[in-house]
Formats: structure tokens, sequence, C-alpha cells
């Protein structure tokens, strides 16, 4: 864990995956195992998910695993061209890696078929129009240039990275993935041939790890769900969510519809603002032109007085265009991104179901086949009807075929049967849970979002206006009476500009 950077830089990738390993991997001694089992039991008994939530973030190591995506970068050329993303992990080390979006549907797609029944939270779906269109135009901002950028591609582009690391962020929250190695892999290798090397390794391992190698997230999730109870009419909740889905899909729909609304006069009236500045700023050269002697025989004598004041109201409404720009980029964050993720969430779930839908087709074609299977043998060894008609199976040309057939399909029943039966039990005892506590969460998140960033706006436009208001003192005082007239009715002008500037 303390290797100097200087050693570290000369290992390269080597020693950040030797240390999540090792140190991910450490086995229970007698005492905690017997600890672990007495929670387990009452786990059992109480089939909380929080509690279990609970127990894995007391065991797994890295509880405050911290990681962030940013910097998109265009790589490739022509037909080859596409993003990468960095990933920092401020916390507990300081990786930083380079991944383009088919490395996180790779993490997303082997963890889903790691952890049977496990809500995976989603990622943004494959937009092969939207990357293309960006990949032409994109260009490389600094500092924060490609969040107020009007330019739709590097709008796509950041919303493409705030999506990603708000997939990251749920994902490093489930305590049960969080020493995965697949996980760990993504996070820490940084050399494209290690990478490659990494991904291979992951796919060839199976669905379970070996006793020798489990990581205590796995373990544990593997012996909460196994000691669950058996889901009771399950069939008729699998009914009743699917409607749930159904109307959640609608509504998000209506939200994610008006919430583009939002998004889109948010825009134009930034864009109309600063149409209004050029507007103003043109506006201003016409009064200083006529002020001049060499374009007009009879100038403006107070030319110079206007041309100063409009250069004074041209300052304020380029901060106050500046402040209001900020607004779109507020509501992008906020409505769109959050809102977006967690519409794909009921996706995510709804994909969930469907998985082990599939599964219980798996199960049904597996026994249908055995039936057949048995039916064979139990004909050929003259125990049945005797029939000269064509079988299934007539293409096997001895019995010992036959048997290791049946033997063949009775392991794949099995094994179908036992995913299926885990499948269910997570469904029942963790993900459904999880799905309706990870909407309100992100609801949370967008009113906490809209209310830090609507805060500062309206910080800003206080701190533009109190500022022109200072500067223009003695004059709103003399424009009071006509500002009475042009206000609308109940607006506070009692007090004075000189008491709210001493305030």
């Amino acid at each position: 864990r303390r290797v100097s950077p200087l050693a570290q830089n000369a290992l390269g990738a080597q020693i950040p995956l030797l240390v999540l390993s090792m140190s991910s991997l450490l086995s229970f001694d007698e005492e905690q195992k017997r600890q672990l089992n007495d929670r387990l039991e009452e786990l059992r008994e109480t089939a909380d998910w929080r509690e279990a939530t609970s127990l894995a973030n007391e065991l797994v190591p890295y509880p405050d695993l911290v990681v962030t995506v940013t910097k998109p970068q265009l790589v490739g050329s022509f037909l080859r061209r596409h993003f990468v993303f960095t990933v920092s992990t401020e916390q507990p080390y300081h990786y930083v890696v380079r991944r383009r979006f088919s490395h996180f549907q790779w993490l997303r797609e082997t963890l889903m078929q790691r952890y049977t029944g496990l809500l995976i939270p989603p990622l943004p779906p494959k937009d092969f129009f939207g990357n293309k269109a960006a990949s032409a135009t994109f260009q490389h901002p600094t500092g924060g240039e490609a969040e107020n950028s009007g330019d739709e591609a590097h709008r796509f582009v950041c919303a493409r990275m705030r999506q990603l690391q708000l997939f990251l962020t749920h994902v490093c929250e489930i305590p049960f993935l969080r020493d995965d190695r697949a996980l760990q892999r993504f996070l820490s290798v940084v050399s494209d041939k290690d990478w490659e090397q990494a991904q291979k390794t992951c796919n060839d391992d199976t669905n379970e790890y070996s006793d020798s190698e489990q990581p205590k997230g796995f373990m544990l999730w593997t012996k909460i769900i196994k000691r669950t109870h058996e889901p009771t009419n399950l069939m008729r909740k699998i009914a009743d969510w699917e409607r749930q889905v159904e109307a959640l899909q609608v509504a998000f729909c209506k939200v994610r519809s008006a919430a583009a609304r939002v998004i889109n006069d948010s825009t134009v009236a930034a864009s109309s603002l600063y149409r209004f500045h050029g507007a103003m700023a043109y506006l201003r050269e016409a009064e200083g032109s006529i002020g001049q002697k060499a374009e007009f025989e009879f100038p403006n004598q107070g030319a110079t007085a206007i041309t100063s004041f409009l250069e004074f109201e041209g300052t304020q409404l380029g901060k106050f265009t500046h402040a209001s720009s900020m607004q779109s980029v507020s509501f992008e964050i906020a409505l769109r991104t959050v809102i977006d993720f967690a519409q794909s969430y009921i996706t995510a779930f709804d994909d969930l179901m469907k998985a082990r839908a599939g599964l219980a087709r798996k199960v049904t074609t597996a026994r249908r086949s055995l039936s057949v299977y048995e039916s064979e043998a139990v004909r050929r060894h003259g125990e049945g009807p005797k029939g000269s008609g064509f079988s299934i199976t007539s293409q096997l040309r001895t019995n010992d075929d036959l048997s290791e057939l049946v033997q063949n399909t009775q392991k794949e029943v099995q094994d179908c049967t036992q995913n299926l039966n885990m499948f269910d039990r997570a469904l029942d005892f963790y993900a459904i849970y999880a799905f309706h506590q990870k909407r309100e969460e992100l609801m949370r998140c967008c009113l906490a979002l809209l209310t830090l960033t609507q805060k500062q706006y309206a910080q800003n436009l206080l701190d533009v206006w109190t500022s022109a208001e200072g500067e223009m003192g003695h004059d709103l005082a003399q424009q009071r009476s006509i500002l009475r007239g042009l206000l609308p009715a109940g607006f506070d002008m009692e007090r004075g500009v000189e008491e709210e500037t001493k305030e």
C-alpha cells in the first residue's frame, strides 16, 4: 500500500491491481465466520434488504470509493473515431485510466452475469447517430467551455459524460460490487494491452468464483440470497410490478418531455438575451457615430454622455447574459441528466424481469428436452411402446450417447432451476426495494441540484443588479415617479436606493 510513486510508475499497472486483489480477497477467520453466520441468521428472520446493505458496507473493502468521469477526448481516425473519458479514482487510491463507452458496457454486462438478480445501475442508450455527429464537429474545449458551449456536439458529449458519472457512482455505492475483480480492473488497469488481457481474464471466469478467490461482496451476496425465504405469490407480484413499470414509464415520459421544453425555453431565452446584448452594442456604436463631425454636419453634442452610459449598460448586460447562460446548463444537469437516469432505472428493472422470464423459458425448454430424452431411453430399453416413427434422438448411435445426453440435460435443468430460484429470491428480497429507493434518491438529487444551482443563479443576478443599482443610485432616485407608473401593482418601492445600498 505504501509503494513510492517512482516505484509505482516503474511497475506500471501491476501495483494497483495487486493491491486491489490482495486486499479484496482477504479471508475471514473462524471467529469472523461465526459472527457472520449469526448476522445472516438474524437477517433471514428480519428479511430486511437495508440490513443486508448495511452488513455488506461493514465487511466489504473500500467504503469510501470515489470515482469521477471527466475530460472527454476524441481519438481514432475516420470510421474508427470514438470518445474516451478519464476515469479517476480519488479514494482510497489515485488511479487515472481512460475508458470508452463500450468498456462501460462490458463492465455492466459482466456484473449482471455474475450477480444473479442484482439490479445493476443503467447506462445511457448507445446513440450511434448522435455519437457520429458529435465526432464530426467536436472540438476539445478547455476548462468549463464544454459545459457552457451552445454547440450541440459539446452538449451531447457532456450529457454522456455526466450519465457515465452517475453510472459509476451508483455502482460504487452498491457494497456487494465494490471489491469485484471486473470493477477493480476497470478502475486500475492503465495500458491498453493490460486492459485487453484483464477483460479476457474476467470473461474467461465463470459466473461464480472458486471458493479460494471469492471477494467478500460476492460471497455475501450469494450467502444472503441463498438464506432468504422462498418468495410467495411471485407470479402475482411480477404481474403487478410490470403494471407499475408501465405506469412509471408513461409518467416519466411526460416529465421528460416537460423538462425538455423547460431546457429549450431557457436556451432560447439565453440566446435571445445574447442577441439583445449584441444589438445594444450596435446601438452604442451608432450613438457614438452621430456625435462625430466627420460623419454628420450637425452632430449630437451629448453623444459622449450617451455612449458612456450605453457602455456601462453594455457591461451590466454582459454580466447578466453570462449569468443567464448558466440557467440552461443547470436545467440540463438537474432536469435532463438526472431524470433520464431515473427513467433508465425503470428500463433496467424491466430488463431484469425480462431476464428472469428468459431464464424461466430456458428451464421449461430444458425440462421438455429431458422428458424427450428420458422417453427415448425408456423406449430403447424395451420398457415403452415400440414405434417406427421418427425420433428426435434417432441420430444417437449408441445408448451410451443417449445416457450421456440425459445426464448433461439433467445437469442443465438442475443448474437453470437453481439460477432461477436465486433470481426469484434476489428479485423479491432486494431488487424491487432498491428500484423504488433509487427513484426516490434521484428525485431528491434533482431537487437538490435545482436548489443549489438556482440559488447560485439568483445570487449571481443579485450581484449584477446590486452593482448596477449602486452605480445608478442618483438616476434611480430621479426616475422613481416614472418607475412607479411602469412597474406592476404590488411592487415594493417604499425603501429608497440609499437605504437599500446601506443595507
